[in-house]
């Protein structure tokens, strides 16, 4: 089979959700099917991750890139922001180009024989409807945008920063219920994304991320070795849903905690971390680790994992990566919504501050005078989120698409 995936660009970091899932879903995708990816960002515009660079030229049988697009006239810029359509919107930032956008992803389709397209990222979908001129189209976003917006709009900290989401709010919500109408089938991660979507189509579909427990095994993992127990949040720290639950977990539930278990560490783990985050160290027993190699040690010396989410949506990779490293888990109500069944043993759930605090206190004494471990969460993981059922899912999707395709024909 012969796949054509479109995105923007590569990821920026090899710690981000969108990595996880384009290098253990496509990843093994390549190992049965043709995959050519197209970048459509322009040469000099993406930021990517070089190790991601050269994963894709060893796992992607070509990568191609669209060709350079004029720049965008004065009357188009008037008329994006007039209809209301988003800043990436090509129909009306680039209305001159689009029949040349058209014949290039024609000729791309036609030249690799392309079975399907596959497009990445809601920014993308439209070179998708194009190109499904020629095949069919499937689009994974992933996680709603309208549902990611909303969220940050509520915890915004200035009139202008919530101004300019739901401005944005405002531009991409028809956008996005437009190419999900419009596409053969869409893929959410988690069902509150795609129950946004269930009353403007059929063709909606969740396949969550997975897990891979054979790399996330705490039996060979070496700890550590830190000198006082700690709890710990990971994650990419310049993404502002990870900045607000880092921040919100330090500043309102740590300090209470520290008082039921004075000698008791907060590690923050990441890349990137904002000067924002890195402040955060400032507090007493708060550690911003910034870039690690390996997250995994820090998880397996833990005494719990925190994850206080007031923003953001779809499944947290985080979370699953905990639970598969066998950590018992605080965390809110938003955090686990796209997680079904997960034992409440090992997975408390709470959102006010001192009943989280609470839950971690219990966590960390038991943790301590017990000295024993379960591996509910991990069994958990193994059943339910591993990475061969969503290539099943992925692949089933596909050939419905496919003899949808030759039905119309």
């Amino acid at each position: 089979m012969n796949i054509l995936l479109i995105d923007y660009a590569l990821p920026s970091s090899v710690f981000s959700g969108k990595t996880v899932r384009l290098k253990n879903i496509y990843g093994r995708l390549a190992k049965s099917s043709k995959i050519i990816f197209l970048r459509t960002a322009q040469p000099g515009e993406e930021k990517e991750s070089k190790d991601l660079e050269l994963w894709s030229k060893e796992t992607f049988a070509q990568c191609l890139r669209m060709p350079a697009l004029p720049a965008v006239k004065l009357a188009d810029k008037i008329r994006t922001l007039l209809t209301l359509k988003p800043w990436f919107d090509i129909f009306s930032k680039y209305s001159d180009s689009v029949k040349d956008i058209t014949l290039n992803l024609r000729n791309i389709c036609k030249e690799h024989a392309i079975d399907v397209v596959i497009t990445f990222n809601l920014e993308v979908a439209q070179y998708g409807l194009l190109a499904s001129e020629f095949c069919p189209w499937i689009q994974d976003l992933g996680d709603s945008m309208i549902l990611q917006m909303r969220r940050q709009s509520k915890k915004a900290s200035s009139f202008k920063q919530s101004a300019a989401l739901l401005w944005r709010l405002l531009r991409e919500t028809r956008f996005e219920y437009d190419m999900v109408q419009k596409a053969a089938s869409t893929i959410f991660v988690a069902e509150e994304d795609a129950a946004l979507h269930r009353k403007v189509s059929f063709q909606i579909h969740i396949i969550p991320n997975g897990v891979d427990t054979d790399y996330f095994n705490p039996d060979i993992v070496n700890p550590i070795g830190s000198e006082i127990p700690y709890l710990v949040f990971t994650g990419h720290m310049n993404f502002p849903p990870n900045q607000d639950a880092a921040a919100h977990f330090a500043n309102n539930i740590f300090p209470m905690i520290q008082k039921k278990i004075p000698h008791l560490g907060f590690k923050i783990v990441g890349a990137d971390p904002t000067p924002e985050v890195l402040d955060l160290a400032k507090n007493d027993g708060v550690e911003v680790t910034g870039f690690v190699d390996d997250v995994r040690p820090y998880l397996r010396s833990a005494a719990a994992f925190v994850c206080p989410m007031r923003m953001g949506s779809g499944i947290k990779n985080k979370l699953l990566e905990a639970m598969a490293m066998n950590l018992p888990v605080v965390a809110s109500s938003l955090a686990v919504a796209g997680i079904e069944g997960f034992p409440r043993e090992t997975i408390a759930v709470e959102d006010a501050p001192l009943r989280f605090a609470e839950k971690c206190v219990d966590f960390v004494v038991s943790k301590i005078s017990t000295k024993r471990t379960t591996t509910q969460s991990r069994d958990f993981v193994q059943k339910q989120y591993s990475w061969g059922q969503a290539i099943g899912k992925y692949e089933s999707l596909i050939n419905k698409a496919l003899s949808a395709a030759e039905a119309k024909a």
